[in-house]
């Protein structure tokens, strides 16, 4: 990852993880002497819409500050830094046009990362679910209120926080943290205007997948509720189709654009999305996020007459596998193995190919033992 001349912004300091090793070099050699390190995730997908050639690619960088593995790092620090705190970013390039100063881009930013609290898992007993503890109790939250601030000054209002954690069981384990987000979010924003409150969602991920309720589209409303609170990112003028015959949802979008001063449009705010370990939960949750933000971008690169995507076409196929690919990695970064529900159970349990995709994935774990 190079850089320009000029000093880094801090924002980006974080997911410098040789930063430590280059402080002493930075203003003494050329920038080209320069190579930043970042951990995380790359992917990108060709594939053709109505025949435009379309590029997208799938970028995860990894925040260095509370770094660690699971069990040895969750919660938040003193500095407001969560663990496991991850931003994605899917950009859409028409590249109809190869000159990159004409070029139509579209992009959207997502970011995870643990409960901003003070708690650990007690790991010396040998569960399968450590019992989940609160080791200090924040009557302030002090901590919650400097992540959220740092999220503010980042990436803007509104802040979306996106709880996928148990609220109710019989053995308090996981409603813990729903506890300590509730209480953080309620108690913060009575310091902050109306307009810039932390919006709190909610949505018992868990519950209703073991009651084969209709998980998905209920996680698609609700991602396209906060698609539309922050808008999408994008480079180039409004489609005149657009003007003459705009679709409703994109009549709803939000964020600056076309008409504040500017050519184009940006998104204003982000999505924070959680689970227990923000691994599998949370990806599902973020690939419908982005699901719903891909149909936005091609609307917005005039290659559709709806910002709406079925599941079933090449394009959602590329880019489910790309998520995928996506939790797995981070899966192996943070926990040491790739995820445990893939997006694909929970994803086509709701669209009549579950059973095929569950067999497909015994055969394969079953050739990856006797292989072993």
């Amino acid at each position: 990852m190079r850089t320009s001349e000029g000093p880094m912004p801090p924002s980006c300091l974080r997911f410098i993880w040789n930063e430590y090793l280059l402080e002493n070099l930075e203003g003494f050699v050329h920038s080209r002497w320069i190579l930043h390190i970042i951990c995380g995730f790359m992917s990108q997908i060709n594939t053709s819409v109505f025949g435009h050639p379309i590029y997208f690619t799938l970028i995860a960088r990894r925040s260095r500050n509370f770094a660690g593995t699971r069990y040895l790092k969750r919660g938040i620090n003193d500095e407001g830094d969560v663990a496991n705190e991850v931003t994605i970013e899917q950009i859409g390039h028409d590249a109809s046009t190869t000159l990159h100063s004409s070029g139509r881009y579209t992009s959207y930013v997502q970011l995870r990362g643990s409960v901003p609290s003070y708690w650990s898992q007690d790991i010396t007993t040998i569960r399968p679910k450590p019992q989940i503890r609160i080791d200090r109790a924040t009557p302030y939250f002090i901590p919650a209120g400097m992540h959220f601030s740092h999220c503010l000054k980042r990436f803007g209002s509104p802040i979306i926080c996106l709880n996928l954690v148990k609220s109710k069981e019989k053995r308090r384990h996981e409603c813990l943290l729903t506890d300590e987000l509730e209480s953080a979010t309620e108690y913060l924003n009575q310091f902050l205007p109306p307009e810039h409150h932390i919006q709190y969602k909610y949505l018992d991920m868990a519950k209703l997948h073991r009651k084969q309720d209709d998980l998905i589209s209920r996680l698609e409303r609700l991602a396209g509720e906060c698609v539309q609170s922050t808008g999408i990112f994008h480079s180039g003028q409004e489609p005149y189709c657009h003007q003459l015959n705009p679709h409703q949802d994109y009549l709803n979008l939000k964020g600056y654009g076309y008409h504040d001063g500017f050519v184009g449009r940006s998104q204003t705010g982000i999505i924070r999305v959680n689970c227990v370990d923000c691994l599998d939960r949370t990806n599902t949750a973020q690939f419908i996020i982005g699901k719903v933000a891909l149909g936005y971008q091609l609307y917005l690169l005039g290659l559709l007459d709806e910002p709406h995507l079925p599941f079933d076409c090449d394009t959602m196929r590329l880019f489910e596998e790309a998520y995928e690919d996506l939790g797995d990695s981070q899966a192996i970064q943070y926990g040491g193995s790739t995820l445990v529900i893939s997006t694909l159970v929970y994803v086509h349990r709701y669209t009549g190919t579950y059973t095929l995709v569950r067999w497909y994935m015994y055969i394969g774990m079953l050739v990856h033992v006797h292989l072993a």
